[in-house]
């Protein structure tokens, strides 16, 4: 140990405060990746429902591909039958 205000002690200091001012910026930079890794979840769920969504509605609601009311036949089996049918 040195004196105060001597080289060695105004060095330890200097190498303290940067190691400090380092471990702030890793903080910040990890709390950066978490935000950024949040909003990547945030936008994938939100697609992944829409897509959904437009799935359920396009195969089941009013004038849906597959259980659609086309005459008796009411099954998805039906309807590809039915659709079979009528392409020959």
């Amino acid at each position: 140990m040195g004196i105060p205000g001597t080289p060695s002690k105004i060095a330890e200091k200097k190498r303290n405060k940067q190691e400090e001012e380092e471990e702030e910026e890793e903080e910040e930079e990890e709390e950066e990746v978490l935000l950024l890794l949040e909003v990547v979840v945030v936008v994938v769920v939100v697609v992944v429902v829409v897509v959904v969504v437009v799935l359920v509605v396009a195969l089941t609601g009013r004038g849906g591909l597959f259980l659609r009311n086309c005459g008796s036949h009411k099954t998805v089996g039906g309807n590809l039958d039915h659709a079979i049918y009528q392409l020959h």
